[in-house]
């Protein structure tokens, strides 16, 4: 045997025995993946059949050696012969007159532990299809070009991916046939020298064993096309379901989808045909890498081509200091996009103090650790794309009190919610009503109390700043509500009585519920803060009562305080008939006819024809309905002969309360209109079936919309400021948004 040598830019071609060719199966030795040749090389082999990994007889199989930097300079040679290429990257595979490697395999060469031993590779062989790529409609420039032909889905065999089969064929040898893996496939002419896309073929299903000719689309002179080449940042090895997600923007705000993607270990190409021209923008998002929006120009006429590098997604490093109260709990970390509202989370074991996320959302976080009750929290910006790290630590404080009902002890079951995520903290009181408990972190809690005899909750917050004595007291006071016929005097069984609390002070918070009657026709409802008080009720077969409202005053000794309210029996009523997008009847639906303040003055649901039966007195009147297959509808009943089109819901709508520094502004108060139709909070929950309003955060999340345009108006919560805002002197500060909306709004608070 010849002693080997490299040879720059050159393949050397040698053999074990001294023939240039094998004869026969290769030896039994070459299943171990390395043969004794002397000195490092290369060889490859075919396999009997795609299923057995058994090597086969090469002969008529020639082996193609590619550079990875240089895909047009093909080095053929027969298979099951050893070579020694120069040192780098290449992509190998086989053919034959008839088939082809399904993939080809990345090869560096020389192998790190190359010591004497020859590399000896297998791959399996698919039948092939023929391209021929026809050049009539393409006016060719003086400088050489080639045609690249790339394979939509031959890299994922039995769902494992492999790399992607690209063939670069220089002009004139793509007129002639070249063998490629059957199945979908994509080409582009590209000149070498300067680099311009001179024409795109349209996807084709190649087929085996015939010779697919393929032709460029031609390109109006009034509209472009894009081929993008995104580099990923290292080698990864996908799955078979790789989630990157590409955003292509136009400048008219529409979203195109790429006529075609072909996602590799490498690289990901997308193609697009007939675009507007104009400006563009490019958003990649997927859990592994991403890039952050980027600027593209579309030229009329133009092919045009970008080459990207994506880049990694963050790493996040989430360090837990905890009190020994904790010890033997498993914590769990999540991580929250606050522009998305999009989350992940880590489980942790007991003990366990570290949690380490690869790859986070290029953006501003929350980071919410969950202990038991409990929440850390803390909030970081990682839209430069770096990495960060993040420590939560909980100190803890040991707090006693009295829960008094006015002056007097009273027993009681206690609910504190400790955080967005984790459940509340239920504590029960003696008989003397003397309670204790551990809170890790120092804040503000909401705090629901029920009073032993009592089935409804007190609402109200618990200051928790010291270890220490911390009492809870409770207004002195007893709302009974009794509902009757207002003709007969008769109690009205289960009745619902909607009651409004809008307390003094306290930002102007709201409580609000719903009491049901019992047989005598009367509902006991939990005290009521001091501030005012708004209640009407309803009833099935009955109008419902007009909303009254009265003071609330304070007060430190019991008070009972007893209101009767009189139902009229309903009158005469009409169908309205309610249809779902496409046509279908909207059975099941919802409509709720609001008060002024937002609650409820009527309601009913739709029956199996999609038909409810509304009174004729709420002709004229503000109608709200909803629908799980539906975005809300908010409309003013004209009449009855028409049915209402309840369209499928938008996108959520997802608000950031912000100042006008960019700081982000929680628990802000919000007015919606949907067209010019003025929505109060309450009503907007009751459309959306879920409480709407801006968190801790400053994020408000809207999850079912209607499709069609909306105003908000955010203010700083101030219970001043509130009355002012609802008087409508603000009105003309609300922000217009219309469908389809971006993944998060920033909205300016009125101050």
């Amino acid at each position: 045997m010849r002693k080997l040598g490299f040879i720059a830019g050159a393949v050397l071609v040698i053999t074990i025995s001294g023939s240039a060719r094998p004869q026969g199966p290769p030896p039994t030795d070459l299943m171990d993946g390395k043969v004794d040749v002397g000195a490092p090389a290369l060889g490859i082999w075919p396999l009997r059949s795609p299923d057995d990994d058994q090597p086969a007889d090469p002969k008529g199989f020639q082996a193609h050696l590619a550079s990875t930097r240089q895909p047009h300079a093909e080095h053929v040679y027969p298979a099951g012969t050893w070579i020694v290429p120069e040192p780098g990257t290449y992509r190998l595979w086989l053919e034959s007159r008839d088939s082809i490697s399904p993939y080809p395999l990345i090869v560096e060469f020389p192998p790190a532990s190359a010591s004497e031993k020859g590399l000896a590779l297998t791959s399996p062989a698919v039948p092939a299809a023929k391209l021929t790529f026809l050049q009539e409609s393409v006016e060719m420039p003086e400088e050489a070009c080639s045609v690249w032909w790339l394979h939509l889905d031959s890299h994922v065999v039995k769902d494992v991916v492999h790399h992607e089969m690209i063939r670069q064929v220089p002009l004139p040898q793509a007129d002639e046939d070249t063998e490629f893996p059957e199945g979908h496939v994509v080409g582009f002419l590209r000149a070498d020298e300067s680099g311009e896309i001179l024409a795109l073929t349209s996807v084709t299903e190649a087929k085996a064993g015939t010779v697919n000719q393929i032709s460029s689309q031609p390109l109006p002179a009034d509209l472009s096309a894009l081929l993008l080449q995104l580099h990923r940042p290292v080698p990864v090895r996908l799955s078979a379901e790789d989630d990157l997600v590409l955003r292509l923007r136009l400048s008219g705000g529409r979203t195109e989808e790429p006529d075609a993607v072909i996602r590799a270990t490498e690289r990901i190409y997308a193609i697009y045909s007939h675009l507007p021209p104009g400006d563009a923008k490019l958003e990649v998002t997927s859990s592994h890498v991403g890039l952050p929006p980027t600027d593209l120009r579309l030229r009329a006429g133009r092919i045009e081509h970008d080459e990207i590098d994506l880049r990694k997604l963050p790493r996040l490093e989430v360090t837990l200091i905890l009190p020994p109260q904790l010890d033997g709990l498993s914590p769990t970390v999540h991580v929250m996009d606050r522009e998305t509202g999009d989350r992940m989370e880590k489980e942790l074991g007991p003990g366990q103090d570290r949690a380490d996320f690869e790859a986070v959302p290029p953006s501003r976080l929350k980071v919410i650790a969950v202990v038991g009750n409990w929440e850390l929290q803390d909030q970081l910006d990682l839209r430069d794309w770096s990495d960060g790290s993040v420590t939560l630590v909980a100190d803890g404080t040991s707090v006693y009190g009295t829960v008094f009902y006015g002056k007097e002890p009273h027993q009681a079951s206690l609910e504190f919610s400790t955080g967005e995520v984790s459940e509340p903290l239920k504590v029960e009181t003696d008989g003397e009503g003397n309670f204790e408990a551990f809170f890790v972190n120092q804040a503000n809690y909401s705090l629901a109390v029920t009073l032993a005899g009592r089935s409804m909750p007190y609402m109200t917050f618990y200051e928790v700043d010291e270890d220490g004595r911390h009492d809870i007291v409770l207004p002195a006071n007893q709302y009974v509500f009794h509902v009757a016929d207002a003709v007969t005097g008769d109690a009205i069984e289960g009745a619902k009585v909607m009651v409004q609390n809008r307390r003094d002070g306290e930002l102007g918070i709201v409580t609000s519920f719903t009491a049901v009657t019992g047989g005598d026709g009367s509902a006991i409802t939990h005290p009521m803060a001091p501030g005012e008080l708004e209640y009407l009720a309803e009833a099935e077969g009955y109008r419902p009562s007009e909303p009254e409202s009265e003071d609330v005053p304070e007060s430190r000794e019991e008070r009972i305080r007893e209101i009767e309210i009189l139902l009229e029996p309903e009158g005469e009523s009409r169908p309205l008939a309610l249809r779902l997008a496409g046509g279908a009847p909207a059975a099941g639906a919802q409509l709720m006819a609001p008060s002024g303040s937002g609650a409820p003055l009527w309601q009913g649901v739709a029956d199996g024809t999609g038909k409810v039966a509304v009174p004729k007195s709420l002709q004229g009147s503000l109608i709200l309905a909803r629908h799980p297959s539906a975005g809300g509808a908010v409309r003013i009943l004209r009449g009855f002969a028409e049915a209402w089109d309840l369209a499928s819901p938008a996108s959520p709508l997802r608000l950031q309360a912000v100042r006008s520094n960019g700081e982000a502004v929680p628990w802000a108060g919000v007015v919606f209109w949907i067209g010019d139709l003025r929505l109060p909070e309450s009503a907007l929950t009751w459309l959306a079936g879920s409480p709407v309003h801006v968190d801790r955060s400053g994020l408000l999340v809207w999850p079912n919309p209607p499709r069609e345009p909306v105003a908000v108006l955010l203010y700083r919560p101030d219970p001043d400021l509130h009355q002012v805002v609802q008087s409508g002197a603000y009105d003309t500060r609300r922000t217009q948004i219309a469908p389809p909306w971006p993944d998060a709004v920033r909205v300016e608070v009125v101050e």
